[in-house]
């Protein structure tokens, strides 16, 4: 059963060890620059931003040094030792986002009622998002963060056209009907091609100023 009346791609989110080295791999990769986004103050975190479209762009996030820590785990498993072994290598890309209608039609689909809907702000940027508690990813990334704008204005109308823009989104998964269920319940109106593969894994194919880049979740 779907709830959503939509879900489309809002952004893709690169984590790194920390902003400035994730802040030169992303301009090195795409030959784009980035832009500043802000603090997030809950969440102990702070990002450099990419336009892809008029409604998408790509996040990079790590942890700020000189933010306040959150008494919750951050989102993005930023606070696991996995993931910080995972984005010491290399910044990396750990998920998507889509943006929906109806944030609280979502948390009651499987596995999005383990989330907790979380306002949150940035200046006049308003959103909802949805949480796991301890900051899990659903399905290690592979199912997306949803997120609920409020009002009209979304990071892409501040951001200067930078000549990317997203191609594809592919996703490797040992139960592809699983997560095509899930897709289908979120209303996810958005192409994303699904594919079967012994592990788990996100790519995202760019078209950038010269030529073209690929962002995966995993080596």
């Amino acid at each position: 059963m779907t709830f959503a009346n939509y879900a489309l791609l809002d952004h893709l989110v690169v984590a790194a060890i920390d902003l400035p080295s994730g802040t030169e791999y992303i301009e090195r990769l795409l030959g784009a620059p980035t832009e500043e986004g802000g603090d997030h103050l809950t969440q102990g975190t702070h990002n450099r931003l990419v336009r892809l479209s008029d409604d998408q762009y790509l996040e990079v996030i790590s942890i700020n040094p000189c933010g306040q820590k959150p008494a919750h785990p951050r989102w993005f498993e930023l606070d696991s030792s996995e993931m910080q072994t995972r984005i010491a290598t290399s910044p990396r890309l750990i998920t998507w986002a889509v943006r929906v209608s109806d944030i609280n039609q979502i948390i009651q689909i499987p596995p999005y009622d383990q989330c907790d809907v979380q306002s949150l702000f940035r200046g006049d940027l308003r959103w909802k998002v949805a949480l796991t508690p301890d900051g899990r990813l659903l399905e290690g990334g592979i199912l997306p963060l949803t997120i609920e704008w409020q009002g009209d204005v979304t990071p892409p109308h501040r951001l200067s056209d930078s000549g990317c823009k997203i191609q594809t989104v592919t996703i490797h998964h040992p139960d592809t009907e699983r997560i095509e269920r899930t897709f289908a319940a979120l209303g996810l109106a958005t192409p994303v091609s699904v594919h079967k593969g012994k592990s788990t894994q996100l790519l995202a194919e760019l078209q950038t100023p010269n030529g073209g880049a690929r962002l995966c979740s995993s080596a």
